[in-house]
């Protein structure tokens, strides 16, 4: 007879304490067989529920792909698309956009798995959002030095293409949202300031 560290045999055959091969001390909880063979009911009885998840679900398989943060079976409980929506939306306002969804995340963060990622990708939105049109009033008024209306045409130009690039993916995140799903936004458009 051949043993195995902790005195588990490896032939079937006792180990040195009596015990039959890959079995070990009652009230250890979880094991693994050294043999191969499948887990007795105690592994299986107290798995954490997170392990039945599949592993696409806390990472997209490629870019842009769409993921399902609602739990195992990607169920969405009911109302919390409405709220991601919202959040979505409220991410629209040019000046103070950030507030809707920063609302939502103070609100549902520690409650729903859902609501916390798109509340955060669209405070995230929006004050990266913030960021940017902070820089645009910059060179607008270093060019308005030069030429007024330079400036005001830069300055116009410039939030016409921020805002509508804003616009395209807050629908998008809200359209995943109301298929229960979620879909990253662009990088160099959301900066992580919450945390999904």
């Amino acid at each position: 007879m051949t043993g195995q560290p902790g005195g588990f045999a490896r032939d079937g055959a006792p180990g040195p304490d009596g015990r039959a091969a890959g079995r070990p001390p009652e009230g250890l909880g979880p094991y693994r067989v050294l043999d191969g063979s499948a887990p007795g009911p105690a592994a299986q009885q107290d798995q954490p529920p997170w392990q039945d998840q599949p592993p696409w679900q806390d990472k997209p398989p490629w870019p842009g792909a769409l993921r399902r943060p609602g739990g195992p079976s990607g169920a969405v409980p009911p109302g919390h698309q409405v709220w991601a929506a919202a959040g979505y939306a409220g991410a629209a306002i040019p000046v103070a956009g950030f507030f809707p969804p920063l609302l939502v995340y103070l609100l549902w963060a520690r409650r729903s798995r859902f609501l916390r990622a798109h509340a955060a990708q669209a405070a995230n939105l929006a004050l990266t959002t913030s960021l940017y049109l902070v820089c645009l009033v910059i060179v607008a008024g270093m060019l308005a030095l030069d030429s007024v209306t330079l400036g005001l045409a830069a300055g116009a130009a410039g939030l016409l293409m921020l805002w509508s690039a804003l616009v395209v993916q807050l629908a998008r995140g809200a359209r995943a949202a109301g298929d229960g799903a979620f879909r990253p936004a662009a990088g160099w458009l959301c900066a992580t300031f919450l945390r999904p």
